[in-house]
Parts: C-alpha cells; sequence; structure tokens
C-alpha cells in the first residue's frame, strides 16, 4: 500500500523538528464557552498533528502522538466539537464494551487503569462521566497536548490529496498531519474523503452471516389502530405511509444509523433531578401508548445489578447508572440533518424527546417497569450547566471511509483472513448492529432485525484508517469497513487502540518525512509496543491462561493459530 510520495504537504520543513511559532488562544487551553460568532480569531495556528475529535480515540492518537515526539519539539492539538473531551465515555458511557479484558493494551489500558486507581478497586471498569473526562484530560495535561473545546468546522484547504489547514469557527489549524477522530467523520468528508453513510451497502461485500428481516416489534390491539398512523406521524424517528417490502433488501438502502443518549442516572435523593415531561409530551404519547398495547413487556433484574427490558441499565460508580436503550423506543435512528449542518437541532429534538421517554416509562408503563425506573433520575452533579444532560448523544456510526483497506466479515470469520501483516488492533466484541428504521403501517409497528452475533477475535488492518485519496489524513472511528464489520469494530477500546496508532504512525511520518499513508511500519510498530500496545492475536494468546479462553476466542488451545469458531450464530 505504500505509495512513494515525497514531502510536499509540509507546511514548512520546521514543522518537522517542532520549529513552529505562531501565537495560539489562551496558551492552547480551553476557550471559553460563549457565542461562537464573538470568540472568532484571526490568529494562525501551526501544529505538527492535528487531531480533530475529542472521542477517545482522538484522545489516544494525541496523547501518543505527543508523548513520542515530545523530545523533538512536535506540537500536537486536540480539538473537541463540544466542551468535553472524552467523547460518549466523558457523556454517560459509563459501562463501555469490552469483548476481551486481556485484548485492552496500551492507552486503553491505561485509561482504565487510571479508573482502577480513582475508585481503588483493583476491578473497576465502569466509570462516572466526569472522572472519566478527569482521567482523559491529564493524560492530555502530562503528554503536553494543546487542547480546544467547542469549536465546528467550517472548511478544509487542501493542495492535492495533502490537507494544508482546517478552519474552525474560532480559528485555524495547519499542519502535515491530520486525525479525524469525530464520532460523524466529519472532517474526512469535508476533506472529500469518499465514504458510506446508513445500511445501503449492507450486500455489496458477500459476506457471511449478512441476513437481515423486518420485524413485527408490535400488533396493535384493535382498539387502539383508529388514529395510529396520525400518532404515529408526530414521532420523528417513525415512518408511517410506507408499508415494508417482503424482504429487508429491498428496504436496505432506507436504512440509517442509530443514536441515543447514554445517560447518567442516580437513585441518591441528595443528587438525583427527577425526569419531568415537556411541553411535546403528548405528542409522542399518543403513540407510545398504542405501541405498547401489542407488547409483552419483560423487566428484570439481571446480575451484577443491572436492570434489564426496555431499558439497560447498569451502576458505574459513586450510586451513579449508565442508563442505555433496551427494548424500548429511545434508540432512534438518526435524522439526515446530523450530516448536514444541522446537528445543534437534532440534538435538542433527541434531547426532548428522550426526556419525555423516561417519564412515559416511569408514569405510563405497566407495573414492572414502573417498578425498575422508579426513583431515577438525573445526576445533579453532571452536567451542571447543561441541566444534567450529556453534551453529545452515543452516536453508533457516522460515515465509514472508503480505505487502503476495507474490514469485512470475511476478515472475521476466515481463519486465513483473521490475521494482519500491519495489526492496529484487535477486535473482540460480537457484532451488534442495532435496528436503523420504525416502520408503522396497518396496524403492526415493524422494525428491522437488530443483528447480533458472537464473533473470534481478529487483527485489524491498517489499511482501514487510511482514507484512498488523503494521504496525510488517518481516521480512526469511522474506520473503513462494511456496516456488518463495523458493528464489532465500533467500541470505544478498539478506537482507543486505533487512534494510538494513527499517533504512533505520526510520529513515524514526521521523523522520516514521508506522509502518513507512507509511514515505516517496523517503525510504528515499535512505537506501539514501547506503549505496551499488543495487537497480534498470537501474542494475547500466549498470555490466556486456560485452553476455554483461548477457545471462546477462536484461537487453537495448543498453537494459539486462528481457527474456526464453533457455534458463533445467536
Amino acid at each position: 500500500m505504500v505509495r512513494q510520495v515525497l514531502l510536499a504537504f509540509l507546511v514548512s520543513a520546521g514543522t518537522v523538528f517542532g520549529l513552529t511559532g505562531c501565537a495560539v488562544e489562551a496558551d492552547g487551553v480551553d476557550v471559553p464557552r460563549e457565542p461562537a460568532a464573538s470568540l472568532i480569531s484571526v490568529v494562525r495556528s501551526d501544529f505538527d498533528v492535528v487531531v480533530f475529535g475529542g472521542s477517545p480515540s482522538g484522545v489516544a492518537a494525541a496523547v501518543t502522538a505527543a508523548e513520542r515526539g515530545e523530545k523533538h519539539g512536535h506540537r500536537v492539538a486536540l480539538i473537541s466539537e463540544y466542551p468535553t473531551v472524552g467523547g460518549a465515555i466523558s457523556n454517560g458511557l459509563g459501562a463501555a464494551d469490552i469483548g476481551g479484558k486481556s485484548a485492552v493494551t496500551g492507552y486503553a489500558d491505561r485509561f482504565f487503569q487510571g479508573v482502577r486507581d480513582t475508585y481503588d478497586d483493583a476491578g473497576a471498569w465502569n466509570v462516572t462521566p466526569s472522572d472519566a473526562e478527569e482521567i482523559f484530560r491529564g493524560h492530555l495535561s502530562d503528554a503536553g497536548v494543546e487542547v480546544f473545546t467547542d469549536e465546528t468546522l467550517e472548511s478544509v484547504a487542501k493542495s492535492g490529496e495533502q490537507i494544508d489547514c482546517i478552519t474552525t469557527t474560532r480559528s485555524q489549524y495547519c499542519g502535515p498531519v491530520f486525525v479525524d477522530a469525530t464520532y460523524t467523520g466529519e472532517l474526512a468528508a469535508a476533506a472529500g474523503a469518499p465514504h458510506r453513510l446508513g445500511y445501503g451497502d449492507w450486500f455489496d461485500y458477500d459476506e457471511p452471516r449478512a441476513e437481515r428481516v423486518w420485524k413485527v416489534l408490535s400488533k396493535l390491539e384493535p382498539e387502539d389502530v383508529s388514529g395510529a398512523e396520525a400518532a404515529f406521524a408526530e414521532n420523528p424517528y417513525v415512518t408511517t405511509g410506507v408499508p415494508p417490502s417482503a424482504s429487508w433488501v429491498d428496504d436496505a438502502s432506507d436504512g440509517r444509523i442509530s443514536m441515543t443518549y447514554r445517560l447518567c442516572v442516580t437513585k441518591d435523593e441528595n443528587n438525583r433531578v427527577p425526569f419531568a415531561k415537556t411541553g411535546n409530551y403528548e405528542r409522542y404519547a399518543d403513540g407510545w401508548r398504542r405501541w405498547q398495547g401489542g407488547l409483552t413487556w419483560g423487566v428484570q433484574l439481571a446480575g451484577h445489578g443491572r436492570v434489564t427490558g426496555p431499558v439497560q441499565i447498569v451502576p458505574t460508580q459513586d450510586g451513579k447508572w449508565d442508563f442505555n436503550n433496551g427494548h424500548g423506543f429511545a434508540n432512534v435512528p438518526a435524522p439526515d440533518g446530523l450530516f448536514t449542518g444541522e446537528r445543534d437541532a437534532v440534538f435538542d429534538q433527541l434531547e426532548d424527546y428522550q426526556r419525555n421517554w423516561m417519564w412515559f416509562l416511569q408514569h405510563e408503563t405497566p407495573e414492572g417497569v414502573r417498578e425498575s425506573m422508579a426513583g431515577f433520575g438525573l445526576c445533579a452533579d453532571e452536567f451542571t450547566d447543561n441541566e444534567n444532560w450529556p453534551y453529545e448523544p452515543y452516536i453508533r456510526e457516522g460515515r465509514r471511509i472508503v480505505g487502503e483497506e476495507t474490514l469485512t466479515m470475511h476478515n472475521i470469520d476466515d481463519p486465513a483472513q483473521r490475521v494482519a501483516e500491519e495489526s492496529i488492533a484487535i477486535g473482540t466484541y460480537h457484532v451488534d448492529n442495532k435496528p436503523s428504521e420504525y416502520r408503522y403501517w396497518d396496524g403492526v409497528m415493524y422494525r428491522d432485525w437488530a443483528s447480533y452475533a458472537a464473533v473470534p477475535w481478529y487483527e485489524v488492518p491498517r489499511g482501514v484508517i487510511h482514507p484512498v485519496n488523503l494521504d496525510n489524513l488517518m481516521v480512526t472511528v469511522n474506520v473503513s469497513a462494511t456496516p456488518r464489520a463495523h458493528g464489532s469494530v465500533r467500541m470505544e477500546p478498539q478506537y482507543m487502540a486505533m487512534g494510538e496508532a494513527a499517533g504512533a504512525i505520526a510520529f513515524s511520518s514526521l521523523l522520516t518525512a514521508v506522509p502518513p499513508v507512507d509511514a515505516d511500519w517496523q517503525s510504528v510498530d515499535y512505537v506501539l509496543r514501547m506503549n505496551g500496545n499488543v495487537r497480534k492475536l498470537s501474542l494475547v494468546c500466549e498470555g490466556m491462561t486456560t485452553a476455554r479462553h483461548r477457545m471462546a476466542a477462536g484461537l487453537d488451545p495448543v498453537t494459539c493459530e486462528p481457527s474456526a469458531l464453533k457455534g458463533n450464530r445467536r
């Protein structure tokens, strides 16, 4: 994949040796939250590495590049679109999905070690939003990363296949290396990277286990059918007036990515803000009442204190819980406006919708649901300047780039393709593709079937983070993957590993004066090994103590070679 390209993308030769020197607003610390129009800066800020996106993947990329480049004077900027850094984990995702704990290495392990240290608990993995952000910010500060928050991307300046500068609502950032670590692929799209969005390409890769069908979610009671279409038409996340096709194949192009707010909730009366309905409650509730009439609700208290059913509520720390959607109505298809410059309106609508949904669960559902939800409210000491509501929702998939390589289910299921020559992460989480559409027709609420399947562990090839047409941009969240495979690789520990790899590639790129896509793999591999990042199945397997664990990972219990995983459908 290496292309012999001269270093035409450098803003100046001095950037390689850290000799950039333009002044930066507020010495690189967070800009206060004020109307963006009053803060637009004329200062040109030159950096060696510019990371756009404050997700955990972005933090990992920035910290790795800054720590390795410190003695060379490299300057690294991390720009977040929101007031926080740490993305979903700092915005309510306290119980991050971890498929295999022994595969959490490098920066991801450092973060979770910070979680354990924070709570003085060797078994801690879950974290509260404010504590997560404190850990992330500590790492950024120690590494000397210059952090900028609340900045929206406005434009991208390019020269051929290189990004030269990006302009945000507050400043301009120039440099030889860029990383897109946003959940929606903002920088990649603005820079012209080819990408895919939604499920329109679901059947394009001849993948195993790609079946997907329509599911009858609820058959309305006869007395609820009259007026139901008008009621559901008021719900911005339900399609009405369009019957589902006989096969979901014909409707795949309508499938949209899903999002929800992961809420930090508590029952502590001294720290609880009760849920309250808004003026739009009846707009949604009429449809919800009809919908639930055809359901058999199931609620149970699962292991480790988890409440499951229409919601999933998992304890984190300090009497706080992570609220996630279960078999309910809070995981919704993302409106097109999320990707067409209407982000704030999309977020406001979802917040209003979900506040009302929480009140509905507590007051208008069957007794078992009401009892399981009783006493929960928002945490008064989290997001204190945002009415205790997260600043950003949990967006499960954005614009998947077209990269030098594409991760498919063949790379996951086929033992011969499960090992990558240049591996940047190990994938361990099962395939988890959420529903992409709710559709009401003729007394029935349909939903496309959520797609779940156990998978063997696999190596993620380096080429998935390199867009095919941009030599100095790496994309570490919306990587090049099929929708099906993305449902496995999209978890935060794996995002952090891919971000860390991008940081190492950035450092090697700067030292050897080649674009990131051409950075020498041996030097990248060395940096990652020095960080304790293990990306080879054979090495992880050697650390497993039992044959049972090796077999569960799809590895031969004796040789550690990838093998077929039996019984991997569910």
